[in-house]
């Protein structure tokens, strides 16, 4: 089964994987990467969130999470101006074990807030991990919640840091019995395209090398998996 599936991937082409099998079948594959509606923000584009118990149109949110490499997972939340200035407000790199936000027997993410304050959560299996901010006070809170699956209880473990004016968070161990750490903060060019359709993540990514570094496109992960990686890796990084 598993070869059949690989040999199904034949190229890719403008960022789209072009394969040859059937669709139902490769929608379950994409599903379990959380590619459905994430890989480099196609498909519809996030709608902005505006701020609760406001009829203010001054400016709102754009958010995704998505699989970059074989080992990362990238939360990132943009603040959208009324004029479609968009500029990045906080991008967090979660990077565990090799295919870790493929494994377990569900998936999923939410997300919200407005201007100031945004939290998002990503469940992968048996494990969640949750990211909130506050712009005006630069404070992001890290945090995974494993769930022990005998006795259905979730520990929940926190790291909370300022960011002043940095905008990235490289948060590893994701899954580890520790508990996540951040490992490192930097700043990339917050502008972004303007407008309020899909965004491209990878031009961001691509302009730190110590981002590439820590996304380890190297890094091969079992089969399947292993040539969708790749094709994360290649879009996004355009290597």
């Amino acid at each position: 089964m598993l070869w059949k599936i690989i040999a199904g991937v034949v190229a890719t082409a403008a960022g789209a994987i072009v394969v040859a099998m059937p669709f139902r079948r490769l929608l379950v594959l994409l599903c379990a990467l959380g590619f459905g509606s994430t890989l480099v923000a196609q498909g519809l584009p996030p709608r902005p969130v505006r701020p609760s118990g406001s009829t203010s149109t001054q400016c709102g949110t754009q958010s995704s999470d998505q699989p970059v490499s074989g080992v990362a997972m990238a939360t990132w939340v943009a603040r959208v101006e009324r004029d479609g200035t968009r500029a990045l407000q906080l991008l967090v790199l979660w990077r565990g074990s090799p295919g870790w936000f493929a494994r377990g027997s569900g998936s999923g993410a939410s997300g919200g807030g407005n201007c100031l304050v945004y939290h998002s959560t990503i469940r992968r299996g048996d494990l969640q991990l949750q990211v909130e901010f506050d712009s005006q006070t630069r404070l992001a809170t890290i945090s995974q919640a494993p769930l022990d699956p005998q006795t259905g209880l979730a520990t929940i473990q926190k790291e909370q840091i300022e960011l002043r004016d940095q905008n990235v968070v490289l948060v590893d161990g994701i899954g580890d019995a520790k508990g996540p750490r951040i490992v490192g903060t930097l700043r990339v060019d917050p502008m972004l395209p303007p407008g309020r359709g899909p965004l491209n993540i990878g031009e961001t990514l691509r302009q730190s090398q110590e981002i590439v570094s820590f996304l380890q496109c190297d890094t091969r992960i079992p089969d399947p998996l292993q040539k969708m990686a790749e094709l994360v890796c290649t879009s996004v990084l355009g290597q």
